[in-house]
């Protein structure tokens, strides 16, 4: 518990947006580069952390602008909660994430990433030349141009799959790695000037294996900060939208060139890689979702105590490599289940008599026995 009345960092970064159930506070630390998101609840109790308001007159407070009851032990697990991610200048948080993380290479075998350069001054350079992307004309063109690659490679297909025999050979193994990285070079550029665009800071780009898989990666979290949802989805739907439309100006390419020609190789290479890639990244994954990580049982046992509101912290997590990170072993395990099923579990369920059944159990008390044995032997005396 913070003795003291607590204090909210002032170097915080903060953003109010509208959603269907309120405006919420999403909130960055600037030092961790890590987000949080409060409803009105906790972005109530946090607007108070002044450093001078006693915690018992900001409990006092809530209750009279909510109308219900805050127990003095939940409002200090919530301020707990802030001083251990770092969100207060007093605390053993704040001295914890008080320094940049500054390594260059960080995560774990099964999640390993490496920053090469912090691309945020190339990306200012970049983005006013690239403004043309940005606008109604080239999306109109860009979609006409894939609907257009789409037909060709359909009505082509028993060409294209005589053609892609020719990749199957070690010599085009360099320049296949290469063109791949230079493809996933523009798709991830493509997310970073997207983000900068709109007026989000991009500050690192770089290499990472994910369950020992190679793949590029573009921090563009940010795009949380965009009030406008609009915004945040286009900023993660850039970079496989523009790798659709190399597709489709290699597929014309491929097309339109002699098979002989080293354009009409670049543009098969392109033709084969992105379009797979392409197909997953537009796997749908379903967001907006919140999975209650932990305490089920808490939850449930709470509501029949007549509990309606509880303080708590949203992680936002934007890809299946941040779920596997921050899940429980149960949605790392299944996510479908929780992501894309049309109907998951949901807390509600517990108060559905046809779905839910009270099993009495019995208490036990833990026992904890500790012996000591010893043991004689005999060795050869020197």
């Amino acid at each position: 518990m913070v003795l003291s009345p607590p204090k909210l960092r002032s170097d915080l970064t903060v953003s109010h947006q509208p959603t269907a159930d309120g405006t919420v506070l999403v909130v960055k630390d600037p030092v961790s580069s890590d987000f949080f998101r409060f409803r009105a609840v906790e972005q109530f109790v946090a607007q108070q952390l002044d450093g001078q308001t006693p915690l018992e007159v900001v409990r006092q407070r809530t209750e009279s602008e909510f109308g219900g009851s805050l127990s003095p032990e939940a409002l200090s697990a919530f301020i707990k909660i802030l001083d251990q991610n770092g969100l207060l200048e007093t605390g053993e948080g704040t001295t914890k994430n008080g320094t940049p993380d500054r390594r260059r290479i960080r995560g774990s075998p099964l999640y390993f990433r490496v920053k090469i350069f912090d691309p945020n001054r190339l990306m200012a350079r970049l983005v006013r030349p690239a403004r043309c992307f940005f606008t109604p004309h080239f999306l109109a063109l860009s979609t006409a141009l894939i609907l257009l690659a789409a037909g060709i490679t359909v009505l082509n297909w028993s060409d294209l799959g005589e053609n892609v025999s020719r990749l199957y050979r070690l010599s085009a193994l360099p320049l296949l790695v290469a063109i791949v990285l230079a493809v996933g070079s523009a798709h991830e550029f493509a997310h970073g000037l997207t983000c900068k665009h709109f007026g989000g800071e991009v500050h690192e780009m770089g290499f990472m294996l994910i369950y020992f898989q190679p793949a590029l990666y573009c921090n563009v979290s940010d795009a949380w900060l965009f009030p406008e949802k609009s915004k945040r989805l286009w900023v993660g739907f850039a970079g496989p939208y523009f790798e659709l439309f190399l597709w489709a100006l290699a597929t014309l390419a491929w097309r339109l060139t002699d098979t002989e020609t080293w354009i009409n190789y670049v543009a098969l290479i392109v033709m084969t890689t992105s379009g797979v890639k392409t197909l997953f990244n537009f796997n749908p994954l379903i967001k907006n979702r919140l999975i209650l990580n932990n305490g089920n049982h808490r939850a449930y046992a709470l509501r029949n105590l007549g509990v309606t509101h509880a303080p708590c912290i949203i992680q936002h997590v934007s890809s299946r490599d941040e779920l596997d990170l921050v899940a429980a072993s149960a949605v790392r395990s299944d996510p479908d289940l929780y992501l894309k099923h049309p109907r998951p579990m949901m807390l509600k369920d517990y108060f559905d008599p046809k779905l839910h059944k009270v099993v009495p159990v019995h208490r036990r008390v833990r026992q904890v026995s500790v012996r000591f044995e010893a043991e004689e032997n005999y060795a050869p005396a020197l």
